[in-house]
């Protein structure tokens, strides 16, 4: 009965070593690919949050660029003790109407009568637009 629970401690001995070597490369090749997973959805997103945000939405398109007038200023909480501006602007393109809407950068600062804006627009679709700068009429 020794020599029996002696080859089944010996057995025991090597299944172990052979359970912890599989674990580790286990855990090795989990992680490896659980950190490619994050790089590629961190790219991913920000590639969605530039196309959807920035420059990169106009990429393939005929753009123009035209002067539109603030139809609306709002004073709205930024940070704590913090304010900043969102304007609503309005544009037409043939005939048509358009408007859109960006955080102004720094304090309130502006009234809607001496104000306008320069957008940058896609020709084959106007709703997709963006404001470039603010045009201060004195």
């Amino acid at each position: 009965m020794e020599g029996t629970s002696y080859k089944q401690e010996e057995k025991m001995q090597i299944w172990r070593k052979d359970f912890l070597s599989k674990r580790k490369a286990e855990r090795k090749s989990f992680l490896k690919w659980l950190s490619l997973l994050a790089i590629g959805f961190t790219i991913a997103g920000y590639l969605s949050y530039l196309f959807f945000t920035d420059d990169l939405q106009f990429i393939g398109l005929e753009t123009k660029f035209t002067t539109a007038e603030v139809i609306r200023a709002k004073k709205v909480p930024y940070m704590k003790y913090s304010w900043r501006t969102r304007v609503t602007y309005q544009f037409e393109v043939d005939g048509q109407k358009f408007i859109g809407q960006y955080l102004s950068q720094g304090p309130p600062k502006f009234s809607l009568q001496n104000i306008s804006i320069r957008v940058k627009y896609a020709r084959s679709n106007p709703k997709r637009n963006k404001s470039v700068e603010e045009i201060y009429i004195r």
